[in-house]
């Protein structure tokens, strides 16, 4: 059963003081960072690539994660109003104390935290949540990094960690290789290769030229007062001398990239900067908590035609999610053990991995098809599932699953068995 709460689209209260807003599962993303600007809030939404009209509720009960320091956004929300199976209505934490008064500031309560029981489950239908907003810091910058080799990867890596573990970078910090950004610039290049595929090494080193990036592409956020950011900012630099530049961008920066390089680009030089240019601008605008629907180009990669209207419900895209603690080695064994998997089924290995928390990678792995081509579709599943088996196989766990997952099933009778156990 599939019930249908889009209409319950109320920001019901935004407390400045102390930061969150009670919102319904109908609010979307713009639809907060919308009232926040209208209403001149200093206050900062967390957000997804998921796209503007993504519901927050609904990410945040998937346990779904944004970019910045707030984006592991389950770990930011409080006082869930809940329908139970039985038709009661129950709300977490403090919520169920009729004077608590910090219900919206402290999920926990007394007693078991019960929160999680709602999220990635069917126990309960979520009617309201509060879900807590950043403080519009007084400095917000980007950082950038990219990297020529793919081996590289394990030491942006093991880099980052200490960064993350001691504080300087509080942001989710997602590192892409280069065909998942080349996805969300555009689709396949079928004329560039007759119809080959998967995409031959030569086209894709000539369009990772052309979009001005590395194999690896790094990209995070610092935020607070002018003084940490400047320290975060030495600290940074420091870590990753000798292994990749690290490039700092902010708005004033980002506009004069765009005046120059966008005169200089209409006289046919000066391209892939400007590409660079574009993609950071995109970056920053969800690390100031704009949503934008460009980060979902990439499902539409392997369509010869574009569906119309443009749907992303109607994409050829399976996602496989690894979690991996953060360290180079187990980092570079998921992409090598994914990487052949894809060749064999013929497909792009379009990569991201994302430091949602300060010890674990969240991977998403892509798997794009074409849902018009039968099969480039029956591969698609074939693919996904060996990567599924594959990875766990080798510890490598997904944070989420989809309803093709196998995984999806056994994690359901998981719990139904550890409920029972705990009765008994």
């Amino acid at each position: 059963m599939i019930v249908d709460l889009s209409r319950m689209n109320r920001i019901l209260e935004v407390n400045t003081d102390l930061a969150y807003a009670v919102i319904e599962p109908g609010v979307s993303q713009q639809q907060l960072y919308d009232f926040l600007r209208e209403h001149q809030i200093p206050l900062v939404p967390d957000a997804t690539g998921a796209g503007p009209d993504a519901s927050i509720v609904g990410n945040v009960l998937q346990r779904g994660f944004g970019h910045t320091p707030y984006g592991n956004r389950i770990l930011h929300m409080a006082n869930m109003e809940v329908v139970l199976p039985d038709g009661r209505v129950a709300h977490t934490g403090f919520g169920d104390y009729s004077n608590a008064r910090a219900a919206d500031v402290f999920p926990y309560g007394l007693g078991p935290w019960l929160d999680g029981a709602f999220t990635q489950s069917n126990l309960g239908i979520i009617t309201r949540m509060t879900v807590w907003l950043l403080p519009q810091p007084e400095r917000l910058i980007g950082f950038a990094l990219k990297v020529p080799h793919a081996d590289d990867l394990g030491r942006v890596v093991d880099v980052l960690r200490p960064l993350c573990l001691d504080g300087v970078v509080r942001s989710t910090v997602h590192i892409a290789n280069d065909l998942r950004v080349i996805s969300a610039r555009g689709r396949y290049p079928y004329g560039k290769t007759s119809g080959q595929t998967p995409l031959p090494d030569d086209v894709r080193a000539t369009l990772r030229r052309q979009y001005g990036i590395g194999a690896w592409n790094l990209m995070g956020g610092l935020y607070g007062s002018r003084r940490t950011v400047r320290a975060a900012r030495a600290d940074i630099r420091r870590a990753f001398r000798g292994v990749a530049r690290v490039h700092f961008f902010g708005p004033r920066l980002l506009q004069l990239g765009r005046t120059a390089l966008g005169f200089s680009a209409r006289l046919g030089v000066g391209r892939s900067l400007l590409e660079t240019v574009e993609s950071a601008d995109s970056v920053y605008r969800l690390l100031c908590g704009e949503p934008s629907a460009e980060h979902l180009r990439g499902v539409f990669w392997r369509h010869k035609r574009l569906p119309e209207p443009l749907d992303v419900a109607r994409a050829g895209v399976l996602w496989f999610s690894p979690v991996t603690p953060m360290r180079g080695s187990d980092a570079l064994e998921v992409v090598a053990t994914a990487e052949p998997i894809f060749a064999r089924y013929g497909f792009e290995s379009l990569i991201t991995l994302s430091a949602v928390t300060a010890r674990a990678l969240v991977g998403v792995i892509s798997v794009c098809y074409d849902p018009e081509d039968a099969d480039q579709t029956a591969a698609a599943a074939e693919c996904y599932r060996m990567l599924s088996h594959t990875l766990t196989d080798r510890g490598f766990y997904p944070y989420r699953t989809g309803l093709q997952s196998e995984l999806s099933t056994a994690a359901t009778a998981s719990m139904v068995g550890i409920g029972e156990r705990a009765i008994s």
